[in-house]
């Protein structure tokens, strides 16, 4: 299995609003830039619940298929698509996300998908075996980040290879703030024991943060070779993104790619 996968900057969430996906991608594309050797990645949450018809619950999430399907082609060729699988406490992951990708290569549309929750190792494989070209993304999730980073690195052993992406989140779209000393000690453990994972960090990053968080992140780890994903902080009070929060997030991340004082 070879997967090309890179390190990306992501904004998690988009739900059906058509514009807010352009002015990600246009926003993303100016200060990401390929020179950057990095993604722009657009998230959309889903469940199980919404994959098979019904209404979720959730009103982050994605409200159907053919939602996700139309949001993730319109970002498609500009920005990598990432279906944000909630697993609600379930190790079933395998059924449902086949068939999301099943209509995603129909569109001809480049998968990837992160798995909110604790995956069985043999659904992860069963997945693998069914879209053997996608990229995945291993959420860690505060129960298992609290468990220490032996824990960690054992539950991502225990899957073989499977993850090309570990995201270090003690958040999980609450717009809580990491501690970025204690998520660079998770990273620099993870690629010393997996040098094929590209680590990211999520945890309350915003407009405001983002440029020194980048800084920190960079110098802490010795690399820019991680990613970045948002969410809780680039929302208003209606809970909804916001298009200017979402923009001065993308451009204060890629001031601090650029900065100097990065390693």
């Amino acid at each position: 299995m070879s997967i090309n996968a890179r390190p990306y900057v992501g904004v998690t969430g988009i739900t059906d609003d058509r514009q807010l996906v352009d002015t990600i991608v246009t926003a993303g594309v100016a200060g990401i830039g390929a020179g950057y050797k990095r993604d722009l990645m657009v998230g959309f949450l889903t469940s199980e619940q919404a994959i098979l018809g019904g209404e979720p619950r959730n009103k982050r999430h994605v409200k159907d298929m053919q939602t996700l399907v139309t949001l993730a082609e319109k970002a498609s060729g500009l920005a990598l698509p990432v279906v944000h699988y909630e697993m609600d406490g379930k190790t079933d992951c395998a059924k449902p996300l086949t068939t999301v990708f099943r209509d995603l290569y129909r569109e001809g549309i480049r998968p990837a998908a992160q798995l909110n929750g604790t995956p069985s190792v043999d659904d992860v494989a069963r997945l693998r075996d069914a879209c053997p070209d996608i990229e995945l993304i291993y959420q860690l999730r505060p129960e298992l980040l609290q468990k220490g980073i032996n824990a960690v690195v054992d539950e991502i052993g225990r899957h073989r290879g499977a993850f090309q992406h570990v995201l270090i989140d003690p958040s999980c779209g609450r717009g809580e703030d990491m501690r970025p000393g204690e998520a660079a000690s998770f990273a620099i453990a993870l690629q010393r024991a997996f040098p094929h994972v590209i680590p990211g960090f999520a945890g309350g990053f915003s407009g405001t943060n983002a440029y020194i968080r980048v800084v920190v992140l960079s110098a802490a780890t010795g690399s820019k070779q991680f990613s970045i994903d948002a969410e809780g902080k680039l929302r208003n009070g209606a809970d909804e993104l916001h298009a200017l929060f979402v923009q001065g997030y993308l451009y204060q991340t890629a001031a601090g790619f650029e900065s100097p004082y990065s390693s």
